[in-house]
């Protein structure tokens, strides 16, 4: 008896040592981790493509790395249609931000260059637009129809979005990732007429999808700015005094007090 209890001491003593080594190592890496700047591409070339133009739209993206676990995110950018909508001819442009944050759901290998990225934001749009040459069909007043032109509108929308992307280092500094969105737009119906599309969200009557593909800039946080100064700093005045010894004669050494 007084064996198995010693020996149900020593099992308990050894797993009690086992979950201590289990345990993880505090994390030591620093809150600030640097902060990207990106120029989407993709929804870019994609739009100018597929409307010939009609419609474009441009995006730059800022997101900060807080501990490679969290990246808030800003994102503004601009758009315009010309296009024939609704019975006539519609024109409209303004500009667009959207704010959220990403988190990174790796727990192994995170680091500030590679980064799988799961968020929400929240956009808002602004813009003007205008509707001419719009024909209202009558068949009792006016068997040709009527042609009317709306005047130019002020616009808000509001919409959120889930957004699924990578980020990966391509060399030095430069990065780049993808971006798949899903949109919910807020705002709905108001006023005579509607707008064909709004900045930063897309149209209206189109699917509530999006991809972008970003090509990217690491911005380092000063204290590296400063560090890497300082290894220049280090390597030129050690150069230069190498060259002092080199003029030197054989054999003889510079003088010092």
């Amino acid at each position: 008896m007084m064996a198995q209890f010693s020996n149900m001491g020593q099992n308990r003593g050894q797993s009690n040592s086992q979950q201590q080594v289990v345990e993880e190592e505090p994390d030591t890496t620093p809150i600030w981790q640097g902060m990207n700047v990106k120029l989407d591409l993709g929804n870019t070339i994609y739009t100018l493509a597929t409307t010939r133009a009609k419609r474009q739209q441009y995006e730059i993206a800022l997101n900060c790395n807080l501990k490679n676990k969290l990246y808030p995110t800003l994102e503004p950018g601009c758009g315009l249609s010309q296009d024939i909508a609704g019975g006539g001819n519609y024109d409209g442009q303004g500009g667009f931000m959207k704010l959220g944050v990403d988190l990174n759901p790796l727990r192994k290998g995170r680091n500030k260059y590679y980064a799988l990225l799961a968020g929400i934001r929240i956009g808002l749009g602004l813009q003007q637009f205008s509707l001419t040459d719009v024909t209202l069909n009558d068949g009792y007043w006016e068997p040709g129809g009527v042609v009317m032109d709306f005047p130019s509108t002020f616009r808000a929308d509001c919409w959120g979005e889930i957004c699924f992307g990578l980020q990966i280092q391509v060399v030095g500094p430069l990065t780049m990732g993808w971006y798949g969105r899903i949109h919910f737009l807020f705002t709905g119906k108001t006023g005579d007429h509607q707008p064909y599309y709004i900045p930063g969200y897309g149209g209206v009557d189109a699917g509530n999808f999006s991809f972008n593909y970003y090509i990217g800039y690491r911005i380092d946080w000063p204290e590296d700015w400063a560090a890497r100064r300082a290894e220049k700093k280090a390597a030129k005045a050690e150069k230069k005094a190498a060259e002092e010894k080199a003029l030197l004669p054989e054999n003889e050494l510079p003088y010092t007090l």
